[in-house]
């Protein structure tokens, strides 16, 4: 009889734990990346994405950039084009490329060293998705020339960037800002979002990848256990040996 409370509380406790465990993974799994940091410049800032650009460099990774220049005119689809070896598949509203030059204000005039013509229009939520896993990932945003506000939000690895607010009642094409992402866990796909029109259209597209890892120490020769048994063995041997001669060597007792 005095076995029964020690048996009920198995029956309850084991359920209880299997149960927490799995509220723990199922939280987990929900959780953004504890390594991931977003990167959001709104306006024509020159040094809008030297931030990013410097933790690149630190983490001792380079980027390359895309600024769409090669692809053609106005209407190419472009569903998807390749950086520093790695597809990038984009998706949103037939994702083509777009002339912003065709408007009368000149496009980039306000970023140093930076000329905004051809970019990557889609009309919808822009999702942008890598045949392999990547470490950053950046770009420059436009408004969608409605003279409506604009309010870009980049979106991955279960984790938001701040909103870049875009001018209101503009209507000519206009640079918003720079939105970008870094994460060393890997970042398999990234999403941005023109929160109120569903339009977005990226250029000067930067991507970095992992830097490549050190090579791994020269391998030492170690011994194989049957080697160190037979050197052993032999060192006994001529340990005995030594000792007989010795042995041999003194004068017999009378």
């Amino acid at each position: 009889m005095r076995q029964q409370p020690k048996l009920r509380r198995r029956i309850f406790v084991r359920p209880l734990m299997a149960a927490g465990v799995v509220l723990a993974l199922m939280g987990m799994a929900g959780t953004a990346s504890a390594t991931l940091m977003f990167y959001a410049s709104s306006g024509r800032n020159p040094n809008g994405d030297l931030a990013f650009q410097a933790d690149l460099a630190a983490l001792g990774a380079s980027f390359v950039e895309e600024d769409f220049e090669s692809f053609g005119t106005t209407g190419t689809p472009l569903p998807s084009f390749t950086m520093n070896g790695i597809q990038v598949t984009a998706s949103g509203g037939s994702p083509a490329i777009f002339r912003a030059d065709v408007f009368k204000s000149p496009e980039g005039g306000g970023v140093v060293g930076t000329v905004f013509n051809n970019s990557l229009a889609l009309t919808s939520v822009a999702t942008f998705t890598f045949l392999d896993t990547i470490l950053g990932f950046g770009m420059w945003l436009f408004d969608d020339d409605t003279g409506a506000a604009n309010a870009f939000q980049m979106s991955a690895n279960n984790g938001t960037s701040p909103i870049i607010d875009g001018n209101p009642g503009l209507t000519d094409h206009e640079v918003e800002g720079f939105l970008g992402v870094i994460d060393p866990a890997g970042i398999k796909s990234v999403s941005v979002s023109n929160l109120p029109s569903g339009f977005v259209e990226a250029d000067h597209v930067q991507l970095a990848v992992f830097p490549p890892s050190p090579p791994d120490p020269p391998a030492m020769d170690i011994p194989e256990p049957s080697s160190l048994g037979l050197l052993a063995l032999g060192l006994a041997g001529l340990g005995f040996l030594g000792w007989r001669r010795r042995d041999a060597a003194r004068p017999s007792d009378i």
